[in-house]
């Protein structure tokens, strides 16, 4: 999956699958962390927050499903 570089102090790169509704993010420290089952509604928000970071533990990071991939 493609990710592209966003700015925010927490978040490095964020990508998106639409067909599997899979959510991946890169965190300035180095892990990176795959959503499963997160709809495109939810992507686009957190793309358009003001906040990632802030959107990122309100609404993704404990919401859904995933795993560590480093």
């Amino acid at each position: 999956m493609e990710r592209r570089k966003v700015v925010s102090t927490l978040l490095k790169s964020v990508g998106y699958d639409k067909a599997s509704k899979t959510l991946e993010v890169e965190l300035t420290h180095g892990a990176t962390f795959e959503y499963y089952e997160v709809p495109e509604y939810v992507y686009r928000a957190f793309m358009n927050a003001e906040s990632r970071g802030s959107f990122y533990h309100a609404n993704i990071h404990d919401s859904y499903a995933y795993r560590k991939l480093r």
